[in-house]
């Protein structure tokens, strides 16, 4: 998955929400939480993902700017994993009444999906979320080149072979 490293990428997206919830503390004169969805998964191929590198940032943004102590982050996921993600959707959206699939499949995961939106299945980040569906006992609602079935098989191969490499 190192092909898909943008470098310094979550910084730059928070720097772009810091500076807007910031704008939006000092004009509402409240205090502003910006939630983030990174997870564990993401900590041994990026870096911009763990829990030391949102300390920093936050440290660096306080140093840098007036009223800084009214804007925090909050990343629910950061000692999670995509499992644990769909895990609170669940009942974040029954909660709600929203319908699981329909918010699902207005999502996408992939970092190269086709001109019709589809994922191919195949990148690190499509099979991370492939088998997080399928440990919790769902079909993942988006459509994939060459359906549900051969993305979901290839997943757990995928899975098996790197599971067999390690050991």
């Amino acid at each position: 998955m190192k092909q898909t490293v943008v470098p310094n990428r979550n910084a730059i997206f928070a720097s772009i929400l810091y500076g807007y919830a910031l704008s939006i503390s000092i004009r509402e004169d409240s205090d502003v939480i910006i939630a983030l969805g990174v997870h564990s998964g993401d900590h041994e191929i990026y870096p911009d993902c763990r829990p030391e590198f949102y300390e920093a940032l936050g440290k660096a943004f306080h140093i840098g700017n007036w009223d800084s102590h009214r804007v925090s982050f909050h990343l629910p996921y950061i000692d999670g994993d995509k499992e644990s993600i769909l895990k609170d959707a669940e009942i974040s959206l029954k909660k709600l009444s929203l319908d699981f699939d329909t918010i699902f499949k207005n999502t996408n995961t992939s970092y190269n999906p086709d001109s019709r939106g589809r994922s191919s299945g195949r990148s690190g980040a499509d099979i991370e979320r492939i088998l997080a569906f399928h440990s919790i006992g769902k079909k993942d609602p988006l459509e994939y080149v060459g359906g549900w079935d051969m993305a979901l098989k290839h997943a757990l191969r995928v899975q098996l072979e790197w599971s067999e490499s390690n050991e």
